[in-house]
């Protein structure tokens, strides 16, 4: 059941906060403040109207995923829009041995530096919701999938190794893996409002 109007107004007042809480997670991707504000404004808006009381989620949860998924379309779009129009041969500076420094090692350097902004920023979130959408899964798939991808302190395993512990072959791992995922994403998508998933 999604809110009433007097139920978005009480509600957007009382977690108006959350939307300057997700912009400072963003506060280094180069982006304005006021304008990644407003982006997140956007993606509160999205929540308010689409948020169903009936889900077993905080309004709170759900909003945070609508913003921060509202923010990184935008930063995609815009590094796509980037990649579009700028060439990456293009010389921003040069350095003390006269040597012409261009976008495109600035961009290898930082890539390799660090990690990229939507792995760097929101890992622990996407960790805590996929550990709850394991739950909604059978203690075979979520023992292939914990074990196939290292969670939860485990090591992460060949399918075949898994295949021989729980005495199927190794194809049909394979394609409960597939149909595993698929089913974390609907769930993370259904549940959660989340966009995008870790094991990808």
């Amino acid at each position: 059941m999604l809110l009433t109007n007097e139920e978005k107004n009480q509600i957007a007042e009382e977690n108006y906060s959350l939307v300057f809480y997700v912009v400072k997670m963003f506060q280094n991707s180069g982006v304005s403040y006021d304008e990644l504000v407003s982006i997140a404004m956007v993606g509160y808006a999205k929540a308010l109207n689409a948020f169903d009381t009936e889900r077993n989620v905080k309004f709170s949860t759900y909003s945070i995923n609508c913003i921060r998924n509202e923010i990184l379309f935008f930063l995609r779009k815009e590094k796509g829009h980037m990649r579009n129009n700028v060439s990456l041969n293009t010389v921003l500076s040069i350095d003390k041995n006269g040597n012409n420094l261009s976008l495109e090692e600035t961009v290898s350097t930082q890539d390799n530096d660090e990690n990229s902004l939507e792995e760097d920023v929101m890992v622990a979130d996407d960790v805590k919701f996929l550990t709850l959408a394991l739950d909604h899964l059978t203690t075979k798939e979520k023992y292939i999938i914990i074990n196939r991808y290292g969670l939860n302190g485990c090591d992460i395993q060949t399918q075949k190794e898994i295949a021989n512990h729980i005495g199927m072959s190794q194809a049909n791992v394979s394609k409960m893996e597939k149909s595993i995922l698929d089913k974390v994403k609907r769930i993370l998508k259904e549940q959660y409002n989340m966009e995008d998933i870790l094991l990808d």
